[in-house]
């Protein structure tokens, strides 16, 4: 068993599309001791006007037990169960209750996602990668319901020290189909031009497991809201045994800025300082995005036009 593990687990909710939810539990494991914090950022906007954020909060949980399907907390639990996975947790400024549930996929059996075997392993799968939500987030704006709305789940597992961790950019994508979930990860080493990608399809009752696309970017664009550059239209291409797929995506809105180590008003700025230090001080955007989509299957073809993508584009300090 090693001594560092880094476990999280990722939730969005997406009602239509102009208004965004995401919420994370992440657990760090240093020998026997556990440190465990969720956080929650939502974004929406009106007709004709840009994201605006309306929820945001980071807080640590006090963990009570665990397995691989229960996590207890003194605030609650999250709870697992095949395909399916409740969340109910309450603090003194909000509460969380919302069931998500999705037929049960089967992935193929695979390699890792990412090996370096001086320093250790990152594991990324979609846990629920197309299904419904249902419940209610209570904060001090009023009560949010939420009846058969589009949601997602996954889970990261890395052993690799945070400060030997070698990506330096992180892209990441899913669909918001009922019928054709998509999602991806693609990652760029620091100090190198090694790349790492992956991509999950589960399409007409077929599941594919796709390593090693090819990822062009075409236009690039400077963030209004965080000093970024990220790719505003790029294609994805690849091919797997009997699958084809072509993913052209463009038009990103800014929803959602994602600074994973603000821990203030936990620790304070010396100590999260030193935290981002420690970490390489990830940090980036989610977005809100327009894609075109060609997969082959045999002698099917599928064509989505203009779908509903959200991706996201994350930094790493080299």
């Amino acid at each position: 068993m090693r001594f560092y593990e880094f476990r999280k687990w990722f939730f969005d909710i997406a009602r239509g599309s102009d208004d965004y939810i995401i919420l994370f539990l992440t657990r760090i494991k240093l020998g026997r001791n556990y440190r465990i914090y969720f956080q929650m950022h939502g974004s929406k906007r009106d007709p004709g006007q840009s994201f605006t954020p309306y929820i945001s909060c980071i807080r640590s949980l006090r963990q009570k037990g665990s397995d691989d399907r229960v996590l207890l907390f003194y605030e609650g639990d999250i709870r697992f169960d095949n395909s399916n996975c409740s969340i109910k947790l309450e603090f003194e400024e909000f509460k969380v209750n919302l069931l998500y549930s999705s037929d049960k996929i089967f992935w193929p059996e695979n390699s890792v996602y990412y090996d370096k075997k001086k320093n250790g392993t990152i594991e990324w799968k979609p846990l629920i990668p197309g299904g419904n939500v249902s419940g209610s987030i209570n904060t001090r704006d009023g009560l949010k319901t939420f009846i058969d709305a589009r949601g997602y789940c996954d889970e990261v597992i890395s052993t690799i020290l945070p400060w030997k961790v070698p990506v330096s950019q992180l892209y990441w994508g899913r669909t918001n189909n009922a019928k054709i979930n998509i999602s991806y990860s693609f990652m760029r080493d620091r100090n190198s031009i090694h790349e790492t990608s992956r991509l999950y399809l589960n399409a007409a009752g077929r599941v594919y497991i796709l390593d090693g696309f090819t990822f062009k970017i075409i236009q690039y664009r400077k963030s209004t809201s965080m000093d970024l550059i990220f790719a505003d239209r790029y294609i994805i291409q690849g091919t797997s045994g009997d699958l084809m797929i072509t993913i052209e995506v463009s038009d990103h809105e800014e929803m959602i800025i994602n600074d994973f180590m603000d821990y203030r008003n936990e620790y304070g700025k010396v100590a999260t300082s030193l935290i981002r230090w420690i970490s390489r001080n990830p940090h980036g955007i989610k977005f809100s995005a327009e894609a075109n989509i060609d997969i082959r299957i045999l002698n099917e073809t599928y064509r989505l036009e203009r779908e509903r993508f959200v991706d996201e584009y994350v930094e790493f300090q080299l």
